[in-house]
């Protein structure tokens, strides 16, 4: 799945696993005593073929029926990536199946079939509005350069804001104070973004140099956190997904907007100013020093409550933790007995979704010979495993 579509976590005991690898399917089916038959991509025919090998005929005997509460289930997989192929009827041993999947190569993207039987031990789905809305904050956004996510643009954005406040400060260190009004320049431009109309040329030079992504880190806060609180209030949002969006929207807050309400954004643009029209370099450090400290300041937060860990409310987070909060608004909650969570996280210091945490409680353990597995499950049968 190069573009995952993800709403729902399945926990679930697996008996009996039957995996192929390769194309020869009927080699390793016959391997297996008391199985005979194939499982054949094919062509969806409605009178000319389709030639995608998106039809999937399974033609097997000497199949088990699954033992009460279980059901049989197929898929077809790459690594970690899945396809459900659907559930399996078993009369008299025999299993006669053709389903097909149009536009979906299934030769192309998969290699192992599987057959287990199944037995659910929870699922949880996110509720669609609130994920629709959290997507384009973590994920993917329409109107965002190479569209990324609003929270991803406001990180990513900001540590260039941060890496060209350095860079201020570095030109006035070396007496240079074109440097330092070069790059608080960039700094500014870079917080505003191309539509804002003070974006603009400070340091004189003609051009109005913006080494970001034009979009303005600004205008990413602003567009993450109304996404948030839209997402507070959507139709069948949980009291977590709320907590969290509101947790995040509070965060951002201490970075944006620049209007004056002395956000660490307005912070920053008063420094700015100050190294702009300071009259030498040795003049400019001061202030440049400072703004470098404020835009670290903005990524990384700051722990006022000295209670250590820096946390998504007022005064203290920056955007990192920002995106993080926003992160936690897709976390799943079992049912039941079952306690805990499972939780997005990213596998590095970047602003990613590809790490998943199961921190659960109570989960009923697997008798002698059965297999507890995970599954994310997305939009047409597709499957991300988790073991």
């Amino acid at each position: 799945m190069s573009k995952r579509k993800i709403a729902i976590l399945l926990l679930l005991i697996a008996l009996i696993s039957l995996a192929q690898r390769g194309a020869d399917v009927r080699a390793v089916l016959a391997e297996v005593a008391a199985l005979t038959g194939s499982v054949m991509p094919r062509d969806v025919d409605t009178g000319t073929p389709s030639l995608q090998s998106d039809r999937l005929g399974i033609q097997l005997s000497g199949v088990q029926t699954p033992p009460a509460g279980f059901n049989l289930q197929s898929y077809l997989l790459s690594g970690a990536d899945g396809f459900f192929c659907g559930t399996l009827t078993v009369n008299s041993g025999v299993v006669n199946s053709v389903s097909d999947f149009p536009g979906n190569n299934l030769i192309a993207r998969y290699d192992t079939f599987r057959m287990m039987w199944e037995k659910t031990v929870f699922e949880t789905t996110l509720p669609s509005a609130a994920l629709a809305l959290v997507r384009e904050v973590v994920d993917e956004a329409g109107d965002t350069p190479q569209k990324v996510g609003y929270a991803v643009g406001m990180v990513q954005e900001m540590r260039m804001l941060a890496t060209h406040a350095n860079l201020a400060r570095s030109s006035a260190v070396g007496g240079s104070r074109s440097g330092a009004r070069t790059h608080t320049e960039h700094v500014l431009n870079i917080l505003y973004g191309v539509a804002d109309p003070r974006h603009g040329d400070y340091d004189g030079n003609g051009t109005a140099e913006n080494p970001g992504d034009g979009f303005g880190l600004l205008h990413y806060a602003a567009s993450a956190d109304l996404r948030l609180l839209e997402a507070a209030e959507s139709a069948g949002v949980t009291p977590e997904i709320a907590d969290q969006a509101i947790a995040a929207s509070l965060t951002i807050g201490n970075v944006a907007p620049a209007e004056g309400t002395n956000t660490w954004a307005d912070q920053l643009v008063e420094r700015a100013q100050a190294v702009l029209t300071a009259a030498t370099a040795g003049d400019a450090l001061a202030p440049a020093t400072t703004m470098r400290d404020i835009s670290n300041r903005m990524i990384n937060g700051v722990d006022v409550n000295q209670n250590g860990t820096i946390e998504p409310i007022v005064g203290e987070g920056g955007v990192w933790t920002a995106f993080l909060t926003a992160q936690r608004t897709a976390d799943y909650f079992p049912s039941g007995a079952i306690g805990g969570l499972i939780q997005h996280q990213p596998s590095s210091q970047n602003p990613t979704s590809d790490r998943i945490a199961i921190a659960l409680s109570n989960v009923p353990q697997p008798p002698n010979g059965v297999t507890l597995w995970a599954y994310l499950l997305g939009e047409g049968g597709t499957r991300l495993v988790l073991g």
